[in-house]
This record gives C-alpha cells, structure tokens and sequence, in this order.
C-alpha cells in the first residue's frame, strides 16, 4: 500500500491509498495510480499548465471525485546559451559548431568502448567537473573556432540561468500532462461520464491542444464492447451447431430461451446491489449461460 496518516501534517503531499494488485494494473492502464486520467497533449509547457489547471477546476465540484491533483512539475535552475551571432560570426561559429563543443565538454561524447571481464564499458570524453557545477567557469570555456583558434564562450554566447521544469512527459511526439482523481461514494462509470462531459463542454482547448480520457472506465467501456461483439457472434455460431445437430428449429429455439431465465437470478443480485455491471460481471453470467447451456442439451438428448 502507498499512504501514512501522517500526510496531514504536510501540506504539499499527496497520498494514494491502493493495493499492490490494483496499483500494478492502473500504472498498466494509464501509466499512473489514478483511476481516471485526463491527459492534455499540447507543445507549450505553460499553456499546458494553464489548460490542466483549469480542468482540475472543472472536475472538482463533480460529485464522487477524490484525490483531485494536476501531476506535479519542479521548476529546477538551468544554464541557457544563446549564440552572439554578430560575435560569432567573426570567427566563423554557427550555433552547430558552438552547441557541438559545448555538448562535447560538459557532457561528453562516447568514442569508443572497452572491454574487461567480459563486460563492455563506453570511453567517454568531457571536460572537467568544474565546468558542470560553476556558471563563472563554464564562461570561460575555451572554445574551438573553424580557423583553429580558441576563443572563450561567454564572448560568442551570453550564458543566463532560467527555471526549467525537471521532467517533460512525452507521449505521441507530443508533450503531455496528466489531471488524475479517484473515486469515492459513487460508481466509477457515473462519475467518468460526468468528468468527460464536463471537461468538453467547459474548457476551451487552443488550437493543437487536445484532451484524452484514460483510466480503469476507459479501458472497461472498451472491453465491455468486445466482449458484447465477440458474445453476438458466439451465440450466432451456437444457434447454427445446435441447428446443424437437431436439425429442428423448434428445439434450437427451445434451447435458446431457456439460457435467459438461467441468468435472471444474476440480473436480480446486479440490481440489488446498485445496478452496477461491471467486466467480472459480464464474465459471470457468460460461464452461467455456459453452464445452462451444457444442462439443458442433455435435458434434450
């Protein structure tokens, strides 16, 4: 299980309460926790912000919605170098070349790989540490020109610290962010319908933004689906057998309506408790009619 008490003391904690069956298929399902998941694809970070916070406004007077929460980005320190191009011109730099010399130094570049112990390990080459950690030394990183000289990088680039978020989820060749919420005190599908209808009629997504609606709902409409197509053509293909066997329709169509009063009992128990089918349900009653079927073909014989 995920989740202490003692997330009350800590304003800024979230806390999902699962076991380890349901948390494994939901990270399955939707790469998350979250029962429902409306991810928002779009190209620009902020405007992806703005779009999923305005969602989460939107769902949160929904009733049965628990757990409401936009996934979480840390804004972290990151150097940005923007080329000079008057500057760097002069000695015949383009932002290729400088961004090649940049990236060989402080992150390095494999060349090769070396075997030891039946174990391959890559050469790397880069610069010092130094240059990774101390923003005034990185400046004076000399840099190699076409001519062959060296000239130092904050003379063709000017070198400035911004915010960046830490992680940028990607999915589809698009960027991505996720409104994720559980359910309490009302059925999963009620309240998946209600967000869904909600987030269409109330936000209004700019253009190359769009929304997608994933989570346990999600996954079982469709499998419910499936399930009704592949039944239809089940019950299709036993009506031509069972013909093909008695050769009398009188009897195939005997055999065919004694199957709904075998699952009647079960219809009874689903309305009892809610009215809620779920996909364990429908597998159910599929093994019934199964086994109503078995009975009554040797009722005939």
């Amino acid at each position: 299980m995920v989740g202490t008490a003692s997330h009350r003391d800590q304003p800024h904690w979230l806390r999902d309460l699962l076991t380890y069956l349901t948390e494994r298929i939901q990270e399955v399902l939707s790469g998350t926790s979250a029962s429902i998941v409306v991810r928002v694809f779009g190209p620009d970070l902020d405007q992806l912000r703005e779009t999923a916070v305005q969602i989460e406004s939107v769902i949160k007077p929904i009733a049965g919605v628990a757990t409401l929460k936009v996934e979480p980005q840390v804004l972290v320190p990151q150097i940005e170098i923007d080329l000079k191009v008057e500057a760097a011109s002069q000695f015949g730099l383009t932002p290729g070349l400088l961004m090649q010399s940049v990236t060989t130094l402080v992150n390095g570049v494999q060349v090769g790989e070396m075997y030891r112990d039946q174990a391959i390990f890559p050469v790397m080459v880069r610069g010092k540490d130094s240059l990774r950690t101390d923003w005034a030394t990185l400046g004076n990183l000399m840099v190699d020109t076409p001519s062959g000289a060296q000239v130092p990088l904050k003379s063709v680039a000017s070198l400035t610290i911004v915010p960046a978020p830490n992680v940028i989820q990607r999915e589809g060749a698009s960027r991505r962010l996720d409104v994720t919420c559980n359910v309490e005190g009302r059925d999963l599908a009620s309240v998946a319908t209600d967000i869904e209808a909600a987030v269409r009629s109330s936000v209004n997504f700019a253009p190359g933004y769009h929304p997608e609606f994933l989570g346990e709902y999600t996954e079982a409409k469709a499998s419910r689906q499936r399930l009704w197509l592949l039944s239809l053509d089940s019950i299709l293909a036993i009506t031509i057998l069972l013909y093909i066997d008695f050769e009398n329709w009188r009897l195939v169509l005997l055999i065919l309506l004694a199957l709904p009063i075998a699952i009647a009992s079960g219809l009874l128990g689903v309305f009892a408790g809610g009215g809620i089918i779920s996909l364990g349900s429908l597998v159910g009653f599929v093994t019934v009619l199964g086994i109503a079927a078995r009975l009554t073909l040797s009722l005939k014989r």
